[in-house]
C-alpha cells in the first residue's frame, strides 16, 4: 500500500522512532490506524506528566507495518556533528582560550535512513502478528498494563473499549495450565477475550494446550467447526477455542494462528 509522499518519522542516535509533526500523527491514526504514544511535555504545562504531548513514539512494530506498507519514511539528522573541543592551554593565542557556545539549536538536516526495519524485525514474532492483525482491520496499541502484549480495539481507542488482550508466543514456548488459568482470569476481570498468537512451524513445535490428562481417542478433525479444550478449576471451566491438532499441522508454515481463551462458571 504505497503511498505517493510517505510520512516522515525521525530515528534518534538511541534507535527511538518519533513524529514530531501533528498533522502526521492525525493522518497516522486516522487513514493507517498507528496510534503511537506521546512522550512529550505539554508546553503550557511542563512540570506534570499526566497529559503528555509531540513528540510520539512508535513501536517497533508500528515502524515495522509503516515501513512495510510504505506509507513511512524513517529519517536521521545527517549533519556532522563536531564534538566541542576544550581549550588549549598551551598556545599562546588568545582566542583560543575561548569557545563558541550557540544559543540556538539548529534546525536537523533529515535524511533517509540507512537502517531497515523489515530486515531487522522481519523474523520477530511480535511485530509479524503485530502486522497480521493490522491487516485485519484491527487497531492495536500495548498490552503491557494487562501483561499482554497487545491490545485490540474495533475502532480508534478515543472512541471504543479493547475488546481483546493480545498474548504472543512462540511455537516452541510452552504454556502451563497455571499460565493460561492466570492469563484468562485477567482478561476475564478486564472484559475481554484472551487471544493467543503463535506461527505455524513443524509438526515438534506446535503452541502447548492445557494439560487436562489423558487425551481421549483422536477423532478425524472437522475444518468446518472450532474445537474445544478444557481445564478445570473449583467452581470454573476454562473453555479453549481454535483449530485442532490436525487443522493445526496442516496450516502453511510461517502462517499466524490464533486461539480466543474464554474464563466461565462451570455450573
Amino acid at each position: 500500500m504505497a503511498v505517493a509522499t510517505p510520512f516522515k518519522s525521525f530515528r534518534t542516535p538511541n534507535g527511538a522512532v518519533l513524529v514530531w509533526d501533528a498533522a502526521t500523527v492525525f493522518a497516522l491514526r486516522t487513514q493507517h490506524r498507528l496510534i503511537g504514544s506521546p512522550i512529550g511535555c505539554v508546553p503550557g504545562a511542563p512540570q506534570q506528566n499526566i497529559i503528555n504531548s509531540l513528540p510520539y513514539y512508535l513501536s517497533d512494530e508500528e515502524v515495522f507495518v509503516g515501513v512495510s506498507e510504505g506509507f513511512l519514511l524513517v529519517c536521521e539528522d545527517d549533519r556532522e556533528r563536531s564534538a566541542t573541543q576544550p581549550p588549549d592551554s598551551t598556545s599562546e593565542d588568545p582566542a583560543s582560550m575561548y569557545i563558541s557556545i550557540p544559543t540556538s539549536t539548529p534546525s536537523p538536516v533529515l535524511a533517509h535512513s540507512s537502517w531497515d526495519p523489515v530486515e531487522e524485525f522481519g523474523s520477530k514474532l511480535q511485530c509479524v502478528v503485530f502486522h497480521d492483525l493490522w491487516k485485519k482491520g484491527w487497531y492495536i496499541t500495548s498490552g503491557s498494563k494487562f501483561g499482554a502484549d497487545f491490545l485490540l480495539y474495533p475502532g480508534d481507542p478515543a472512541q471504543y473499549h479493547a475488546t481483546c488482550l493480545v498474548l504472543v508466543r512462540p511455537p516452541s514456548q510452552a504454556l502451563t495450565c497455571n499460565e493460561w488459568i492466570a492469563a484468562a482470569r485477567v482478561a476475564h476481570g478486564a472484559k475481554k477475550v484472551l487471544l493467543l498468537a503463535s506461527q505455524a512451524g513443524s509438526d515438534d513445535d506446535i503452541p502447548s494446550q492445557p494439560d487436562t490428562g489423558p487425551a481421549p481417542a483422536p477423532a478425524p478433525p472437522d475444518p468446518s467447526h472450532d474445537t474445544t479444550e478444557s481445564a478445570r478449576s473449583p467452581g470454573h471451566e476454562l473453555k479453549a477455542t481454535g483449530a485442532d491438532q490436525g487443522i493445526r499441522q496442516s496450516a502453511p508454515r510461517g502462517s499466524i494462528l490464533y486461539v480466543t481463551v474464554q474464563w466461565r462458571k462451570a455450573f
